[in-house]
C-alpha cells in the first residue's frame, strides 16, 4: 500500500473527529499517552510522530521549549495546527511521513516520542533510520505499540482465532473506511522493539507496563503489559 493510499485512509477516519485540549490526570499512566507523558522527561525540542489529537505535546508544553508533530493525515494536522493557533501554544504541527523523511536538521531532537505509530508504517527500517537522523547524540527514543506477546492475545491465538491488537473481532473493520486489524501492518514483543532500537544504535535503558491495573503492569511487562514501551538512548 502507498503512502499516499495510507493518507487517504487516515483521512476519512479522522474526517469528523475534533480535537479540545485537556490536562492528564495525575496518576499511574493508564493510556499510552499518559505513558509517554510521564517517560518524555525534559529539554529543548521535542518531536512526537503521530500526534493524533495534540494531547502528549499540550501536556508537554511547560517541559520542552520547541514542541514539534507530525501526522501522515493532512485532516488531521491543519485541525491541529488551527487549535494551538487559536490557543497561542508553541506548537508545530505538520504533514508528513517518517519513512519518507522529515525536513529537519540531524540530530535536532533532545526527545521523539510515538505511540501506536511503528505497527501503521510501511518500512520500519526507513522510519527507524530517519529516528536516528533526527536523534541528538544521548537524545531520548519512547516507543510503544501494542503488545502481541500480552497474555489475552497468547490465549486468543490458543484458540484458534487471530490475536487482533486494533480490536476484539479478528481485525474486522470497527468504523467505516478502518483498514484492516486498524491499520496495523507489524507486531511486535518486547523483545523484538529493544532489538531494533539497537539495530539503529539506540540502547534501550527501560522497559515500562502500564494499563488499567496501574503498577499491577510492572510486574512482568512482557506478559502482563498491552503495550509494549520502551525508553531508549542513542549512543554517542
Amino acid at each position: 500500500m502507498s503512502k499516499d493510499v495510507l493518507a487517504v485512509a487516515y483521512d476519512r477516519v479522522y474526517a469528523d473527529d475534533t480535537i479540545q485540549f485537556a490536562d492528564f490526570p495525575d496518576r499511574f499512566p493508564q493510556h499510552r499517552n499518559e505513558a509517554l507523558v510521564r517517560l518524555a522527561g525534559t529539554g529543548q525540542r521535542l518531536l512526537e510522530i503521530g500526534c493524533g489529537d495534540g494531547n502528549v505535546l499540550y501536556n508537554l508544553r511547560d517541559r520542552f521549549s520547541e514542541l514539534h508533530g507530525v501526522e501522515i493525515s493532512p485532516i488531521r494536522a491543519n485541525k491541529l495546527s488551527e487549535v494551538a493557533r487559536s490557543q497561542n501554544l508553541n506548537l508545530q504541527a505538520i504533514t508528513g511521513n517518517i519513512e519518507a523523511g522529515l525536513e529537519f536538521p540531524d540530530g535536532y531532537f533532545d526527545v521523539i516520542l510515538w505511540a501506536d505509530v511503528i505497527e501503521h508504517v510501511v518500512d520500519v527500517w526507513a522510519a527507524m533510520a530517519e529516528i536516528e537522523r533526527l536523534l541528538a547524540p544521548q537524545g531520548r527514543l519512547v516507543t510503544v505499540t501494542p503488545n502481541i506477546a500480552a497474555w489475552r492475545h497468547r490465549l486468543t491465538l490458543l484458540s484458534g482465532q487471530f490475536p487482533s491488537t486494533s480490536g476484539t473481532n479478528e481485525g474486522l473493520q470497527v468504523r467505516p473506511g478502518e483498514l484492516f486489524d486498524g491499520g496495523h501492518l507489524h507486531y511486535f514483543t518486547f523483545s523484538s522493539l529493544k532489538k531494533i532500537y539497537r539495530k539503529y544504535n539506540i540502547n534501550p535503558i527501560q522497559t515500562f507496563g502500564f494499563g488499567k491495573l496501574g503498577v499491577m503492569h510492572q510486574f512482568y511487562p512482557p506478559l502482563l503489559s498491552g503495550a509494549v514501551c520502551v525508553v531508549g538512548v542513542k549512543q554517542s
